[in-house]
């Protein structure tokens, strides 16, 4: 049975809504998934081959995995088709009893168009609660501890990298927004502080191997022991329903709920927990740390321990970072996002919620729900380098070669206060 965080949902009428949201924004930034993958001239001239260790379009180091998730994604086709195309199809039905005039009109008749949306996402969540679904660690949460790891940067620099903030969608730095009032500011990160765990969540369609690729790249970058969070695919069908509950459905699905016990287990024990996402990853995030702004609210120590936690993401789908306002005044957690403009994935998800995007007609941005600043790389070249070469969705092929190349994110806190072998990395990886 679902549990009473996992339990909790939002009225119809807003998850009919959130649902018709989101379809204006595949709509809208349709044209760009076909830069999901990268542009063609670079896959078609194999310069990942060359250019990207341990990229997840190499057959000869990821065969395998391409196959698994094919196969899994066909055998789970059925399945999925019919919990997706039953849900739109019920909010159809929602839309044609809405346009009637709805309860107020219809009386106890609306329920006759209202009955089939909410008896399908009733399923949704029924089929996704089960325990294949739980984000599981790939390796002991102990290995992700660091014990003593000292920084290669001072705490003025550090301030200064909060102050600089993100892309303004200009090409610019801006400054902190102040959502909550003119006196909220983000929580500074330590530079001298607990021991620190790392934790990752990885995206749609990966295997672990492929998740396990990615807390490599982060670790050799970071010098920092990373544990996956995994969660598991069962093919881009069942991806995308579970994008769909945790996502516009604003669920509290197993994933997250999983993760949001851990951190919160790993700040009580006094720990600075870092948390990144990379796309679905970044949903879970999301609603991990929901969950735990949820529980702040009734324990002055779990706010507390938020000033504890840093949450990075890439590429991310959500629709929300919330954060809570601590005693003296920051916002916490502290978090930072990085994304690539023509990156369908992020356009309907941080580049838009963030308001880094102009306003879609019908799609609503409210700023208390975004926490973080946007590090965005943008799409233009130079002479060395095309701008379509990093846009993409993809982690290791698009978003970190560029951003140890230092394309975008220079001054994030991100890679100001870990991105200690920086230099290293970037004679692999361009």
């Amino acid at each position: 049975m679902p549990s009473h965080e996992r339990g909790k949902q939002l009225p119809l009428e807003d998850q009919a809504a959130t649902l018709v949201r989101d379809l204006r924004l595949i709509w809208e930034h349709a044209a760009y998934l076909v830069s999901l993958l990268g542009s063609v001239r670079w896959l078609v001239t194999r310069r990942y081959d060359r250019q990207r260790p341990q990229s997840e379009m190499k057959l000869s180091m990821f065969g395998g995995d391409v196959l698994y998730i094919f196969i899994a994604g066909i055998l789970s086709f059925p399945v999925a088709g019919a919990l997706i195309g039953s849900v739109l199809l019920a909010l159809v039905v929602y839309m044609l009893g809405d346009a009637a005039g709805g309860p107020a009109t219809l009386g106890p008749a609306a329920e006759i168009f209202r009955f089939p949306l909410r008896s399908t996402l009733w399923v949704l969540r029924q089929v996704l609660d089960v325990p294949i679904f739980d984000a599981t660690p790939l390796s002991p949460i102990g290995d992700a501890v660091n014990a003593g790891r000292p920084l290669r940067v001072s705490q003025a620099t550090l301030d200064a990298a909060v102050s600089v903030g993100g892309d303004d969608g200009h090409g610019a730095a801006a400054g902190p927004k102040d959502v909550k009032g003119p006196d909220v500011k983000p929580a500074v990160p330590a530079v001298v502080g607990p021991d620190e765990t790392w934790l990752f969540v990885n995206g749609i369609v990966e295997t672990r191997a492929m998740a396990r690729a990615t807390a490599e790249r982060v670790s050799a970058l970071t010098g920092r022991n990373v544990t996956v969070m995994y969660n598991g695919s069962l093919g881009m069908g069942m991806d995308m329903a579970e994008c769909l509950l945790g996502r516009t459905l604003d669920t509290s699905s197993r994933p997250s709920e999983d993760l949001a016990n851990r951190v919160q287990e790993q700040l009580a024990l006094g720990r600075l927990v870092v948390l990144l996402g990379h796309s679905q990853g970044g949903i879970i995030v999301s609603n991990a740390v929901r969950m735990l702004v949820a529980r702040a609210a009734g324990d002055a120590g779990v706010l507390e321990s938020l000033r504890r936690l840093e949450v990075y993401t890439f590429a991310s789908a959500a629709d929300e970072m919330r954060s809570a306002v601590t005693a003296d005044g920051t916002l916490a957690p502290y978090a930072e996002h990085f994304c690539a403009e023509w990156d369908a994935v992020s356009r309907m998800g941080s580049l838009t919620f963030s308001g880094w995007l102009p306003r879609v007609k019908g799609v609503d941005v409210k700023p208390d729900t975004w926490n973080g600043r946007v590090h965005v790389l943008r799409a233009k070249g130079d002479a060395k380098k095309r701008e379509e070469d990093w846009q993409g969705h993809l982690l290791k092929e698009h978003l970190w070669p560029a951003l140890l190349a230092g394309a975008f994110g220079v001054d994030s806190v991100f890679m100001t206060k870990y991105g200690v072998n920086r230099e290293a990395e970037k004679t692999k990886d361009t």
